[in-house]
């Protein structure tokens, strides 16, 4: 009689899981357009939040003409850093110009922030000072509406105070900076003319530390 020696093979299958950190710095936000006037220059604002326990930054740019208000620096855990970017517009012709902004995380490697700046010519905006005394902040509507290429947009204000107005697409992306700068207290007249665009409806915004506004116009060819 035969004996059978049974073998009994055991077979171990180890799956090894991969697990891919986040990253531990991020920042808002996550791509910055701009608008600049020729020869001038503007600032912007960016957030930077780390996740995870303290750890240094470094900012850099591929380009000359953008800088920081400061480019390197620590982030407590669950801390949120404000940064100051600034366009130096003083050597450059009219256009969209495009670069990157690098934030170094020491965990992951650095992260990219793409820039879109339009640099548009002065021509492209007058505006008119009536020294007179509104006791309210008001946004007209542009006159005339619809138009083909330039229209009007008059705005007041009953003290003195920086005002930012901006020209948007219908899908929200920023075409045009009007006003940028501290204004004396009463009426203004801006002019511009939209004759490199498209065909369609456009917003402007007005914005002070005191009021806010939106309205929309009609560009028609």
């Amino acid at each position: 009689m035969k004996k059978i020696n049974s073998l009994l093979i055991l077979t171990l299958v180890i799956t090894v899981f991969t697990i891919e950190a986040e990253a531990s710095l991020s920042a808002h936000p996550g791509i910055i357009k701009d608008t600049v006037s020729v020869g001038s220059n503007n600032i912007s604002v960016m957030h930077i939040t780390n996740s995870t326990s303290i750890l240094a930054y470094q900012l850099s740019a591929d380009v000359p003409w953008i800088s920081f208000s400061s480019t390197s620096g620590s982030i407590n855990a669950r801390d949120t850093v404000e940064i100051e970017i600034s366009y130096d517009a003083a050597n450059m012709q009219s256009g969209t110009k495009y670069a990157n902004i690098y934030i170094g995380d020491p965990h992951h490697g650095p992260i990219t922030i793409p820039v879109e700046i339009y640099i548009q010519t002065i021509t492209d905006v007058k505006e008119e000072y009536l020294p007179n005394n509104p006791i309210s902040f008001s946004l007209n509507q542009n006159y005339p509406n619809p138009f083909n290429p330039s229209t009007k947009i008059n705005y007041s204000i009953p003290e003195a105070q920086k005002v930012l107005i901006k020209v948007f697409n219908v899908l929200g992306n920023e075409i045009m900076t009007l006003v940028n700068g501290e204004k004396a207290k009463g009426s203004y007249t801006v002019a511009i003319d939209l004759s490199g665009y498209s065909s369609g409806v456009y917003l402007y915004l007005i914005k002070t530390p005191k009021f806010n506004e939106t309205k929309k116009m009609i560009l028609t060819k």
